[in-house]
């Protein structure tokens, strides 16, 4: 009996070693240099010259150890790993940030000739002399260029345009764009008399935001293909203007601002270039004015950094991805530093972005799953940076079919900034995306919406189980106007939760809206026409409009729950909106508009006006234990200012019972953000009771532990939340 017991020993631990001796055979490092070939082993003394050659021959456990370097190429993997044994490319701590992968190439590669009157006959006199050209010996087209001043400032250079770049301000990006001063409001004809002596402008390339039903709200881009030049006109062969679900809204009028590009007799000033399709040449006058063989000018030409669309259990550790250009912007073809878009029948998944630094490109991260027969899920994103984007910073877009074909998704502990200025799209946008977590992040300084997420409209299906959470979201909407931190927009939500969020300082600027209203128009967080959000614990602070905005136009928006939110410095807190002049108005949507709505528990501290509120049943929704301090209004009740907390309940028996008015002497100290709760604080212990009964409830009290209204709440040691997103 021993013996065998001793056996049985043996024999499995023989079977450990030759497991682990076979692990080891198939779990590999490969080394990539800059110094290498593929004509090596891939060892460290025989490292690889290429990522994309690593990555062909990976297999499951293989670990691809990418050395300092700049690697211009353009990596699509098609091998995957295995739950358990994963493919990874990697870049160890000490080598992060130089290790880059760039979708440029360098001027100094390229052979120059210094234009004059007879090669550079289309550029105007005055500035030929400084504009350089090359011919392009590949067929992209390039939409991004880049110069480092000295090797220490990169800069943009700008596309040949009229009026010249000039930004003053740096949040006001459109406001030294041309007015279309001379035209009523339309959808179909610009006006302007500044157009009179353009010359040509047939085939350039029209950006206007605008400034007609919609005012600063929306930004578009149209090839010119008619153009009167005697009468000052652009005449476009599709409306401009906010189109859906039938409606054609006027997006041109005298506040509309606008400029051309992409012309070559725009080419008048340093820090500007055109492209020639037909010959393949580049005009370039650079900011040094010298040579650019003898400049660092990074030219992007390839249109991804890395596509993942074929790949499963893949890691990527610690890489920088950078210059990634534009694929045609009149065409369908994704651009992005990373892509994930299965083709139909396939699937993506268990993918881990860690450690990331993706920066001036025309797109961060882009997953795209449009049939419905594919499939992405188990994505995730942490501890990276994503900035100075053109255009979307990270987008997931499913199907319109319901369950989402694209789910779990994580962001956390990342920050997303500088971005979407070029083509005003929005920072991170979901769009029919099922299980998401963005939590613990810094999202800042974008020029449109920095987060939204979109449901399936009048469609069946319901988006669920999504948790925004701890994130710092400040200084947003700064170049366009009804724009808000988050936005939650189009049909039914289940388990949605927006928490302990920080939202600040949203400037909802364009120049419509200064010129009509003399403000900005920026939300906290926008539910437009959605249904089943909780909006908990949040602080909202300087929104140039509303802290949050629950708006029913085309969809219902019931049971959404604004619980424990503390609201300050906005013109409105709350506002239950009513769009009964909308033209495109659902009679559903009005006739039901905000039922089974709950607003509990919130703080409004020196609003305009706490809560704006016009809904279909004032029965069918619940307002109480609020603190109302120093806002000029407590309550707008359909257009009929109620005031005073008093009158509020002599109105709505039901409304406000256990609401109390205030000071500011209710929190610590609330000029310098400080809204935790002091232990006399008249909010301690006022919010909603956890028990019925009262004994229960006022030892409670006593403790400490009792709910306090509002987001920061009494503690006898420290701070319970941190406001200034330190």
């Amino acid at each position: 009996m021993k013996n065998n017991i001793i056996y049985l020993v043996f024999i499995f631990l023989l079977i450990l070693i030759v497991y682990s001796l076979t692990t080891r055979l198939f779990e590999k490092t490969l080394f990539v240099s800059t110094n290498g070939s593929d004509n090596n082993s891939g060892t460290f003394g025989k490292p690889l010259r290429s990522i994309q050659y690593a990555v062909n021959i990976a297999t499951a456990g293989t670990t691809i150890h990418i050395l300092p370097g700049t690697y211009r190429e353009s990596v699509t993997v098609s091998n995957s790993g295995t739950k358990d044994s994963p493919i990874t490319l990697y870049v160890a701590p000490s080598d992060r940030g130089k290790v880059i992968l760039e979708g440029s190439e360098l001027s100094s590669q390229m052979i120059w000739h210094k234009c004059n009157t007879v090669n550079c006959k289309k550029i105007p006199v005055n500035s030929g002399h400084e504009v350089f050209f090359t011919h392009l010996d590949w067929n992209e087209i390039p939409y991004q260029i880049y110069e480092n001043i000295s090797g220490r400032d990169l800069y943009p250079l700008r596309l040949a345009r009229t009026p010249n770049y000039n930004v003053t301000t740096d949040w006001k990006f459109h406001q030294n764009w041309w007015t279309s001063e001379d035209s009523s409001e339309n959808n179909k004809v610009l006006s302007d008399h500044k157009l009179k002596n353009i010359g040509d402008i047939n085939g350039a390339t029209i950006n206007l935001i605008d400034g007609g039903t919609r005012c600063g709200e929306f930004s578009y881009s149209r090839v010119i293909d008619n153009f009167n030049g005697q009468k000052g006109q652009i005449i476009f062969d599709q409306p401009v203007g906010f189109s859906i679900f039938g409606s054609q809204e006027n997006g041109i009028s005298q506040y509309t601002k606008y400029y051309v590009e992409n012309k070559p007799q725009f080419l008048d000033e340093k820090g500007e270039w055109f492209y020639d399709k037909k010959s393949g040449i580049l005009y370039i006058w650079p900011l040094e004015e010298k040579n650019p063989k003898n400049l660092d000018i990074e030219i992007s030409k390839r249109s991804f950094g890395l596509n993942l669309s074929k790949a499963s259990n893949f890691i990527v550790d610690g890489l920088t991805i950078k210059y990634i250009n534009e694929s045609d912007i009149f065409h369908n073809e994704s651009s992005a530093a990373i892509i994930i878009n299965p083709e139909e029948n396939s699937q993506v998944k268990n993918i881990k972005l860690v450690n990331l630094d993706i920066n001036h490109s025309s797109a961060g991260i882009t997953i795209s799953s449009p049939y419905n027969l594919s499939r992405v899920e188990n994505i995730s994103l942490t501890k990276s940076k994503i900035d100075y984007i053109d255009k979307n910073v990270f987008v997931a877009a499913a199907s319109s079919q319901f369950p989402s074909n694209v789910s779990n998704i994580t962001i956390n502990d990342s920050d997303f900034g500088f971005s979407s200025f070029q083509n005003n799209d929005i920072g991170l946008s979901f769009v029919r995306v099922s299980n998401i977590k963005l939590v613990n992040n810094k999202i800042h300084d974008f020029a449109n919406y920095p987060i939204v997420f979109t449901g399936f409209e009048r469609n069946d299906g319901t988006v669920k189980n999504l948790v925004i959470e701890n994130n710092f979201i400040n200084n947003n909407c700064l170049n366009l106007s009804a724009c808000s931190s988050i936005k939650i927009y189009g049909g039914k939500f289940l388990d949605t939760l927006i928490k302990n969020n920080i939202m600040e300082n949203n400037k909802g600027w364009s120049y419509c809206q200064e010129a009509k209203y003399g403000q900005g128009y920026a939300h906290g967080i926008f539910i437009s026409n959605a249904s089943g959000i909780t909006v908990q614990n949040n602080i909202i602070l300087n929104m140039s409009d509303i802290g949050i905005e629950i708006y029913p136009r085309q969809i219902p928006t019931t049971n959404n729950y604004i619980i424990n939110n503390l609201i300050s410095r906005s013109s409105t807190g709350i506002n239950l909106g009513n769009p009964k002049d909308a033209f495109d108005l659902n009679k559903l949507a009005h006739n039901t508009r905000h039922d089974g709505d709950i607003i509990k528990n919130n703080i409004f501290l020196n609003n305009n006006t706490a809560i704006n509120i016009d809904p279909a049943d004032s029965n069918s929704i619940a307002i109480d234990y609020s603190a109302y301090i120093n806002n000029k209004n407590d309550m707008i009740f359909r257009n009929d200012p109620l005031i005073s907390l008093n009158s509020i309940r002599n109105a709505f028996p039901k409304w406000d019972i256990h609401s109390i008015e205030t000071n500011t002497q209710a929190f610590r100290n609330a000029k310098s953000g400080d809204f935790n709760l002091y232990y006399t604080s008249p909010l301690r212990g006022k919010g909603e009771p956890q028990s019925g009964n009262p004994w229960i409830q006022a030892n409670l009290f006593l403790l400490g532990l009792a709910n306090d209204i509002g987001p920061c709440k009494f503690s006898w040691v420290g701070n319970t939340c941190a406001v200034n997103g330190n």
